[in-house]
């Protein structure tokens, strides 16, 4: 997740189910190091906080309405009605903005940063070869020294 993903809430009735938050933004947790940056912006009158999970974001049972969701850790991001910015840096499993009450508009950008990690489970299993001896086949390969000594003889 490279890009900024934005979105955006019009009022306390706004958003996808009309009770003032917008839709919920799931988070890469595979990056490392892990860092989130937020900004949120405000136009007109509204009060906002950012709010984070840990359930289950992709469970089929999930439902933001009765997901557990806490208060983002940076004050500039919890009731404020200016615009601000902040981060985390240990990751939640889903972000979204909540307007609590005004009816301006509040626009949330949040940007991954780190390096995408394959998770474990989807790593290929290494083999490990039974016998490390070459086949017979191969002739034994030299080492570095041993070529550059052949070539220094070579030479002379």
């Amino acid at each position: 997740m490279s890009r900024p993903i934005v979105v955006t809430v019009s009022g306390r009735y706004g958003g996808p189910d009309r009770d003032g938050c917008s839709i919920v933004v799931p988070v890469d947790r595979l990056l490392s190091p892990f860092s989130l940056a937020i900004g949120v912006k405000v136009d007109g009158s509204a009060i906002y906080q950012v709010e984070h999970t840990y359930d289950d974001v992709y469970s089929p049972d999930f439902r933001p309405g009765s997901a557990q969701w806490h208060r983002c850790p940076t004050d500039a991001l919890n009731r404020s009605s200016r615009s601000a910015f902040g981060g985390y840096f240990a990751p939640p499993t889903a972000l979204r903005v909540r307007v609590i009450a005004g009816n301006g508009l509040v626009t949330m950008t949040v940007i991954h940063g780190g390096i995408a990690l394959e998770p474990v489970s989807r790593q290929p299993p290494r083999s490990v070869p039974s016998d490390p001896s070459p086949a017979p086949s191969e002739p034994p390969k030299k080492g570095l020294w041993q070529r550059l000594a052949g070539l220094v003889k070579r030479h002379t």
